[in-house]
């Protein structure tokens, strides 16, 4: 995983010169809070849901962290302040950057991924006016997220269950879909703009 995270500045190198002169720069993606980073420093970015699928018992244990736009939630209240939010996810690939387009940042995800997972995970409400459609909203279908967890399970139909660790949920105007095609990491991609 080091080494991956290491050939990471060098594919940003490459992207920036295939895409030419712009107004945009490529950087390692950021990690948002503290939570995320000891995530971070302990989950793999290179196994993906379809290793997991083709021989889940190989995978026991193993801490991934898997980007994707989320395709649906239902939270539920249950006591002592907690909701439960069961949210079903798109993966795509992600390369890990972020670009600073006009001073914003925006995630380029692949076109491409390996299919659904899921999670269940549970927060609890810091603000009383908080609610199961609350909830429900800040994990709304399309936009995206980052998902650390642990894979536990694979249904009939092939979605991957992860047990929750923590997540990122990033708005739909902060990424796009459009811009690279590209799979997992070494494989060849397109810049498509």
């Amino acid at each position: 995983m080091r080494t991956l995270r290491l050939c990471l500045p060098l594919t940003a190198s490459a992207a920036l010169f295939l895409a030419g002169c712009s107004s945009s720069s490529n950087d390692p993606y950021a990690l948002h809070s503290t939570p995320e980073k000891i995530e971070w420093n302990s989950d793999s970015l290179d196994i993906y849901p379809n290793d997991v699928r083709q021989d889940p018992s190989r995978y026991d244990g193993a801490r991934v962290a898997w980007a994707g736009i989320i395709r649906s939630s239902d939270a539920k209240e249950f006591g002592d302040g907690l909701l439960k939010i069961h949210s079903v996810f798109e993966h795509r690939y992600f390369d890990w950057e972020q670009d600073q387009v006009h001073g914003k940042v925006r995630y380029g995800l692949s076109p491409r991924g390996e299919g659904l997972f899921e999670t269940d995970w549970v927060v609890r409400k810091i603000d009383p006016d908080a609610n199961a459609e609350k909830a429900e909203a800040f994990g709304a279908p399309g936009k995206m997220a980052i998902v650390y967890g642990v894979p536990d399970q694979v249904d009939a139909d092939g979605v991957v269950h992860l047990q929750y660790r923590f997540a990122q949920i990033i708005d739909k105007k902060n990424y796009d879909t459009h811009v690279f095609d590209y799979g997992r990491f070494g494989e060849p991609f397109t810049y498509l703009k």
